[in-house]
């Protein structure tokens, strides 16, 4: 079965430069550090210990820096994956798809991240607009998105846009 993919979308900022930053600072960091435990002999100093904390806290940012929300609508289903907190992405074919439709949904309840709730999973960067999919195993999902109207578009072509 063939999975092309006929939609992409990432929701995020390009924080290259921020990334950037974080891994110059960590790295002077760590040759101060290293610098230190020559001059020292070893002993872990207030300054070595500063300077670890600094090297965690860059490692830390620069990771929280780079949180991007892709969705792939494929021929094969909707794939989903929100980077850094998942390694892979999640898939959900048209098989075990009941029905999907575009929703508003109250940003402040939903809120940003994955959520999961006893009946299912939200994937959420901005906005109050999401496509909702419920599976034959009555789970649910909402997925954010900025280009709802795309999306049904898509779906519409597809035959895929179904409600009960």
């Amino acid at each position: 079965m063939s999975t092309d993919i006929l939609f992409e979308e990432i929701q995020g900022t390009d924080r290259k430069n921020i990334r950037n930053f974080f891994k110059v600072t960590a790295g002077i960091f760590i040759i101060a550090l290293i610098l230190n435990l020559i001059i020292k002999k070893g002993n872990f100093s207030n300054i070595a210990t500063a300077l670890f904390v600094g090297i965690i806290i860059c490692i830390i940012a620069g990771i929280f820096s780079d949180i991007r929300l892709i969705t792939q609508i494929r021929t094969d289903g909707i794939y989903v994956r929100f980077i850094p907190f998942e390694f892979s992405f999640s898939v959900y074919s048209w098989d075990n798809i009941q029905e999907i439709y575009i929703r508003k949904f109250d940003p402040l309840t939903t809120g940003i991240g994955i959520r999961m709730t006893p009946v299912g999973r939200a994937y959420v960067f901005s906005g109050d607009t999401g496509i909702q999919i419920v599976c034959k195993n009555g789970s649910k999902l909402l997925i954010g998105t900025q280009c709802p109207d795309e999306i049904a578009d898509i779906l519409h072509k597809l035959g895929k846009f179904r409600k009960k």
